[in-house]
């Protein structure tokens, strides 16, 4: 992460010194990446697995916020069983990167552990997968039209 963040702003910095055209709107581009509150006006809140008729669609999210039923012109795509869209994150302990430096990394370069490893990776994080709960669910439907 530290690499990221030092290639980034290294090289919004160099071209701010150079005064070059690029540095606003770089800085602009990459200020609007940042996390929003979406506005809800106009929609409703609804609950993980009411169903949404949209069209010749219909749709439902589950407690997680996967796609947990889809059919679409009579064909099931998703069901509580074969949910789409799932977002699912995994964190790594230290001792799964130790575990994957020392099986995938050939060379004993100092360069090699900080490219492949987590350096500073505090020996406290649980490696394991982790799945999101849906806190809220904002729905419009209008003229067979859905938005989420």
């Amino acid at each position: 992460w530290e690499q990221r963040l030092w290639g980034i702003d290294v090289a919004l910095e160099t071209l701010a010194a150079a005064n070059h055209s690029l540095a606003g709107v770089l800085k602009e581009r990459i200020a609007e990446l940042d996390a929003k509150i979406p506005a809800t006006a106009g929609f409703r809140a609804a609950n993980a697995g009411e169903q949404f008729q949209c069209g010749a669609t219909s749709i439902a999210f589950d407690g997680h916020g996967a796609v947990s039923h889809l059919v679409y012109d009579g064909f099931d795509w998703a069901d509580g069983a074969h949910s789409l869209m799932q977002l699912k994150y995994r964190s790594y302990s230290a001792n799964d990167v130790a575990s994957f430096v020392k099986q995938y990394v050939k060379t004993n370069g100092s360069w090699a552990a900080k490219d492949y490893g987590k350096p500073g990776l505090p020996d406290d994080v649980e490696g394991r997968l982790w799945q999101p709960a849906l806190q809220k669910l904002y729905a419009q439907t209008t003229g067979g039209k859905c938005s989420f």
